[in-house]
């Protein structure tokens, strides 16, 4: 087995102790370099407790997750690892094969506009692969498992109790897991990006209804020449200016919600 080495923490609350993976050797051979902290590469050597699909593509962040949910979960409970890091035709390819079993993709991704362009046409992985390689170079990633933001684990070896276990462990971990039929497994969002997507809303709403209770004060005051009327109008104007950003907070905390 690879020498094992300590990887930095990912963030206080979730990862505080160290923990020791495999060293370079884990991902392409002994002569690769150890992948940053976020780039998925090929695995071939598992931590203790986990197992997976030969070459399936994790980053030492994903795998630092696995070792974590590991801790949290029964020694005989089995972690079998089936998708990690996709490509844009991993990713077509899983689209897929959940047209054919009749899945509600708009239900599971955030990025509404991209599925409508998807169901459009063919279920053909080619030209789905087409159309996710296309967003993916604009910027636009559909899946967290383009980004290595997510991994999938295998259910059909667990029983309904474990799949519990498994999604009360990944929520004690501060990530969002499902269970998913359409083909069974657990899907797991170990990418906290849309928490700190929430964060930055709420901190530019805030901003946004000060700077337009403010400005609409000052309006106010320069129609009015001050006084009572203008103060009231202000306090009006920043009420309202509040609601419509806790509006659209909402709303982008129900998208960044899907994947």
């Amino acid at each position: 087995m690879p020498a094992l080495r300590p990887l930095p923490d990912l963030t206080p609350a979730s990862m505080a102790a160290p923990v020791l993976l495999p060293s370079a050797s884990a991902w392409a051979g002994p002569d690769a370099a150890a992948p940053g902290d976020h780039d998925a590469r090929p695995v071939y050597t598992f931590p203790t407790g986990i197992s997976g699909r030969k070459g399936v593509r994790l980053s030492p962040a994903q795998l630092r997750f696995l070792t974590r949910l590991r801790a949290e979960l029964p020694a005989d409970l089995p972690l079998y690892v089936t998708s990690g890091q996709r490509t844009a035709r991993e990713q077509a390819s899983a689209l897929k094969t959940k047209r054919d079993l009749g899945d509600d993709l708009h239900a599971l991704y955030a990025a509404d506009d991209i599925i409508a362009e998807l169901l459009a046409g063919p279920n053909d992985v080619a030209r789905m692969e087409a159309i996710i390689a296309r967003y993916a170079a604009a910027g636009r990633l559909l899946s967290k498992h383009q980004r290595a933001g997510a991994v999938d684990l295998r259910s059909k070896i667990l029983t309904r109790a474990q799949i519990d276990l498994v999604l009360a462990a990944a929520k004690r971990l501060g990530v969002k897991a499902l269970y998913e039929t359409k083909p069974p497994h657990i899907h797991v969002d170990i990418d906290t990006s849309g928490a700190r997507i929430v964060g930055n809303l709420i901190a530019r709403g805030q901003s946004a209804a000060g700077q337009a209770g403010n400005a609409a004060g000052k309006g106010a005051g320069a129609f009015f020449g001050g006084g009572k009327g203008a103060r009231r109008l202000r306090t009006v104007l920043l009420w309202t200016a509040g609601a419509a950003s806790i509006a659209a907070l909402m709303v982008a905390f129900a998208t960044v919600h899907r994947r």
